[in-house]
């Protein structure tokens, strides 16, 4: 996988990132919070945090003490996220590759993954790193608001090196996370919404 044209790509996307996380789209993710999110272990890790769109989200669901780590690949995404931290104290911004976490074992209670997984060619690797930072019995939630035909449309639709990512059923992910020793508690993907949440 060409990491360095990744990082460019985003790079270059993140001044206009925003723009498509309209109130509608997040009226819907404080639907989903609402209503298929429990109460998040803390620390939280967002993995692929991009802008920060998140941040508000997983303040209001992570549970007592609230520490949350925004880690993105692309510097530009964190720099836009830092504008997010609203006075929330608590908060760090993490430069690095979601595949190769720069955390010792066991240090999150959750790995939070918006519209993240298929930019990783290797999800086997990603998610035994995941597995390596949370804790025993810490939750990783897989998030997306469309099924995996269309993020896969969608990509398809990009210019390289994101055109050719790709999103698996959900399905086919809880059997990939039960094989690395997860615990399934959710697995939903409707034509809006592709859930996961497993425990380690």
């Amino acid at each position: 996988m060409d990491k360095g044209g990744i990082i460019t790509f985003f790079n270059k996307l993140a001044n206009k990132w925003d723009i498509s996380f309209d109130q509608r789209k997040q009226q819907y993710l404080w639907e989903i919070f609402d209503r298929y999110i429990p109460l998040l272990p803390s620390p939280v890790l967002d993995l692929g945090s991009g802008t920060g769109a998140l941040i508000p989200f997983l303040e209001r669901e992570s549970a007592q003490p609230k520490t949350i780590v925004e880690l993105d690949i692309a510097r530009e995404m964190l720099k836009k996220a830092r504008g997010k931290r609203n006075g929330f104290d608590e908060l760090y911004f993490v430069q690095a590759d979601g595949s190769r976490l720069p955390f010792a074992d066991n240090g999150f209670g959750t790995v939070f993954c918006f519209q993240v997984v298929p930019h990783f060619e290797d999800k086997l690797l990603l998610f035994r790193e995941i597995k390596r930072v949370l804790r025993p019995y810490g939750l990783v939630v897989v998030l997306h608001l469309m099924d995996h035909q269309r993020l896969n449309s969608l990509h398809s639709g990009y210019s390289e090196p994101v055109r050719g990512h790709r999103m698996i059923p959900v399905q086919e992910l809880a059997e990939m996370l039960t094989g690395c020793g997860f615990s399934i508690s959710q697995d939903l993907e409707r034509e809006d919404l592709y859930l996961l949440i497993a425990a380690r």
